[in-house]
């Protein structure tokens, strides 16, 4: 006998990526949608019991209308698997007032058309987790969670005072989205879940949380703690340290459970680092287009960045805004990061930096970007005309 879970956590449907063009912008969160999709399938190929869904779902308290219509159809369809849905908000998409959103997360919308079970806020003078159960291949399961209060500072601990009503099940879960000791940095200025607290937790076998972006699983005590991660790589901060995907968990009575990862292909990104120092011999803006030629992939995001001092001379022969318009046409999305070169003045020595890319390059960089993805005469008469109007308006605010 046992439990069947597919837990997922920090989804982050509807993500905003400044500097991004729209038209990018709803490819990429087609990509974060399309994650969850494989999570929302798997469960449903696998006859899963339970899916678990584990905060951060949505990015915003206020997500977009082709990410909640998303969500909608997932659950739809795993009803009509007959696989049940539980979640708790996470600190991404709950409000952080009564006049934000009402007070009332996305995923409570779903609750009342009982599309899955949500678990809300504790009340303070009671924090008493009162779980839902039910019976899974012969099973006494009772799951139950709270959303954290997004506004607690690091002197807090979300599990503080907090009891588990477990009615006395096979299988007790408890699902929160809060960082567990020993999963983030340890000056971490947030509220964490420590050790002790999970420890002096009662009634409880199984803690699934969300927050943390990379997967992990391991024992406190006498729980069982899973970790799903994220299931894609939300920033380049992921690279090398995230494998995006999802938990699951086989759940068997008194504690026992088996747990694995199942991975999830993030979309392709890298970050380049180029060195001010190789900028110096020959032509800088070459050398860059050189090296970003070898990461070509129309899929990829890519970000570069440039590191050191660079000669006043070098900077002066660098063109940026050639090597924007270049990128754009090899990847997905391309971004410059200069905050961490400086400009060496060879007269008295002084560096300066970083250098300023102006508003004026930033249009002519946008409007190159759609200029590329379209053929239409009169779409790009349009984007022509834009062009000459903003730039226009800098000319006589003298923005340039």
């Amino acid at each position: 006998m046992s439990l069947r879970i597919v837990a997922t956590a920090d989804n982050h449907l509807g993500r905003y990526y400044a500097r991004m063009p729209a038209r990018t912008l709803d490819e990429r969160r087609y990509r974060l949608r399309h994650a969850l999709g494989q999570v929302i399938d798997y469960a449903i190929e696998n006859h899963a019991h339970l899916l678990v869904l584990i905060g951060d779902v949505f990015d915003t308290p206020n997500p977009r209308n082709p990410d909640r219509i998303y969500l909608a159809k997932c659950l739809r369809d795993l009803e009509r698997a007959g696989v049940r849905v539980v979640a708790v908000g996470g600190n991404h998409d709950t409000p952080r007032s009564a006049t934000e959103e009402g007070g009332y997360l996305p995923l409570a919308v779903y609750a009342e058309l009982d599309a899955l079970t949500f678990f809300d806020q504790l009340l303070p003078d009671n924090p008493v987790v009162h779980p839902i159960v039910f019976e899974a291949d012969g099973l006494q399961v009772a799951i139950g969670g709270f959303t954290p209060n997004v506004n607690l500072g690091p002197e807090h601990d979300p599990l503080e005072s907090v009891t588990f009503d477990g009615q006395g099940a096979d299988v007790r879960i408890l699902v929160i989205h809060a960082p567990i000791e020993g999963t983030v940095y340890p000056d971490a200025n947030i509220a964490i879940v420590h050790r002790h607290a999970l420890e002096c937790l009662k009634e409880v076998d199984l803690v699934i949380a969300g927050n943390a972006h990379r997967f992990a699983s391991f024992v406190v005590g006498n729980k069982h703690v899973v970790i799903p991660g994220s299931t894609e790589w939300m920033d380049y901060g992921d690279l090398g340290v995230v494998k995006p995907g999802f938990a699951v968990i086989e759940a068997h009575s008194q504690g026992d459970a088996v747990v694995r990862h199942e991975s999830v292909p993030p979309q392709p990104r890298t970050e380049v680092v180029i060195q001010a120092s190789d900028l110096e011999s020959g032509d800088p803006t070459e050398i860059i287009l050189a090296r970003l030629a070898t990461e070509s992939d129309p899929d990829k995001l890519v970000r570069l960045v440039m590191d050191g001092v660079i000669s006043r001379d070098a900077y002066m022969r660098l063109n940026l805004t050639t090597i924007e318009d270049h990128a754009r046409r090899l990847f997905c999305f391309f971004e410059t990061d200069l905050t961490r070169l400086a400009v060496r003045f060879s007269v008295d020595g002084r560096v300066m930096g970083p250098p300023r890319r102006s508003i004026r390059d930033e249009v002519n960089a946008v409007v190159s970007h759609y200029l590329m993805q379209t053929v239409d005469p009169a779409e790009r008469e349009v984007l022509e005309a834009t062009r000459q109007e903003l730039l226009s308006a800098l000319e006589e605010s003298h923005e340039v």
